[in-house]
């Protein structure tokens, strides 16, 4: 798991050093890090530090950094809702874009609701991109993710008759 791969000198260089053989062996140009939740829940069964994985994770980036120079571009798949940190300026230093993940809100086996990609209200594209520049993510490394997929929901604790009614209501829209 990333959040242990991370935790220590050894297994940052043992990862690091095996990236460096498949982007040299397949002149890769580019490393997307899909790390969505350092330090947080993200399924029951991954384990996490929440007091260690985000500075954790800036130590892996810069020795990526430090290991590639600007040889290779680095980015990242980031959950739009918050960020990791209330500070992210020495990720910005690091990564060349930062992809906004503007889908799947509050979704999950630890959440009971979902909305599948608002672009304005209380959680939304517009209130995740607020949130990261107020962290210090400059607009300039932002990429806003946007799904091409739709979602639908079966109420399975609703009466029929009341089924029937939100089905007419969602026709007539």
């Amino acid at each position: 798991m990333f959040s242990e791969m991370v935790s220590s000198n050894d297994t940052r260089a043992t990862f690091i050093q095996s990236l460096k053989q498949v982007v040299n062996e397949y002149n890769i140009t580019g490393v997307d890090l899909d790390w969505e939740y350092p330090g947080r829940p993200s399924d029951e069964s991954v384990p996490y530090d929440e007091t260690t994985d985000v500075p954790n994770f800036l130590f892996l980036l810069d020795e990526l950094r430090a290991e590639f120079g600007q040889n290779l571009t680095l980015s990242a798949a980031v959950a739009a809702t918050t960020p990791f940190s209330d500070d992210v300026s020495g990720f910005a230093e690091v990564f060349d874009w930062v992809g906004l993940m503007v889908y799947d809100f509050a979704s999950g086996p630890l959440n009971d609701t979902t909305s599948n990609a608002p672009l304005q209200g209380e959680v939304s594209g517009e209130s995740g991109v607020a949130a990261w520049l107020e962290a210090g993510l400059p607009k300039s490394k932002m990429v806003f993710g946007i799904p091409s997929y739709g979602r639908s929901f079966t109420l399975t604790d609703v009466p029929r008759h009341s089924r029937d009614m939100l089905i007419i209501a969602q026709l007539s829209h």
